[in-house]
């Protein structure tokens, strides 16, 4: 849940610190949808990054849509696994795609890499 008290948020008091959720939705023609709320910070990035991975290497996975909406943080940790993953689908032939709200794309737009797509918000 993500309002639980995560143990992995160092520097937090209890009540502030959160989780993350990592939800998948498997569509057809090798669509899937990974779902993301939360915080993606250092301690949470490893979790997003192995579903992210285990999706991708799927060899029926033919777009990987990351649904961000629903991300409260997304710090630097978070940005590179973003872009290890799109690198990883970009090496396979895979599409990835994010859908985001327009703080995080503006946070991406900040940043050095500038390789992010952005997809429509029909994947709900």
């Amino acid at each position: 849940m993500p309002d639980e008290p995560s143990p992995e948020t160092p520097g937090r008091p209890a009540r502030l610190r959160r989780n993350i959720e990592v939800a998948l939705d498997h569509r057809d023609q090798g669509v899937v949808i990974v779902r993301v709320s939360g915080e993606i910070d250092g301690a949470t990035a490893p979790r997003l990054s192995a579903a992210l991975h285990r999706e991708l290497d799927i060899p029926t996975c033919r777009l990987l849509v990351v649904d961000l909406r629903r991300v409260d943080f997304l710090g630097a940790q978070g940005i590179v696994v973003l872009d290890n993953a799109r690198q990883h689908a970009q090496a396979y032939h895979i599409g990835f795609c994010l859908v985001a709200d327009r703080a995080v794309r503006r946070l991406l737009a900040l940043g050095v890499i500038e390789d992010f797509e952005f997809c429509d918000n029909n994947y709900d």
